[in-house]
């Protein structure tokens, strides 16, 4: 059986009047998610725990100048 291939297309601020062209991404199948909650109030972190699955207490961005680095 094939793996399915996943597109995650992340807007940024993007107000709910300004979005009716993305209904054709959810005729091809997309999915808009209505009740999606943020790990952290900016986009940074919140962009770090999506692709790591990690919280920002875990990833350790979570300040504007906060970057964990193999060091510590």
């Amino acid at each position: 059986m094939r793996k399915p291939n996943v597109v995650i297309l992340v807007i940024d601020t993007l107000r709910e009047d300004y979005s009716s062209g993305l209904e054709a991404l959810r005729e091809l199948g997309f999915v808009k998610y209505e009740n999606a909650i943020a790990p952290a109030p900016w986009t940074v972190p919140s962009h770090v725990s999506l692709i790591t699955g990690l919280y920002p207490s875990q990833h350790g961005v979570h300040e504007s100048r906060s970057v964990r680095t193999n060091d510590e």
